[in-house]
């Protein structure tokens, strides 16, 4: 099979490592945006932000994901 990824890296996946069990949380813009709280699969801890403190950073992935949207749109005119 050919690796059809230009940098011959692995896919990535999105997400972060657990500080307590290390497992890859695989999450998203959405989650992040809409999702009260995160829980790692393996350890079930739960992970939750502070919105009132993390205000700009919300406003900036809301402003993200607008943008991915336009890119999605965009790629599928046929103009």
């Amino acid at each position: 099979m050919i690796n059809q990824n230009p940098l011959h890296q692995p896919e990535h996946k999105n997400g972060f490592k657990c500080p307590k069990c290390e497992t890859h949380i695989e999450t998203s813009l959405q989650d992040l945006l809409y999702q009260a709280s995160i829980t790692c699969p393996k350890c079930l801890t739960n992970f939750s932000m502070d919105r009132e403190e993390s205000s700009k950073a919300i406003e900036l992935m809301q402003k993200l994901k607008v943008a991915l949207e336009n890119i999605d749109t965009a790629k599928k005119f046929k103009g």
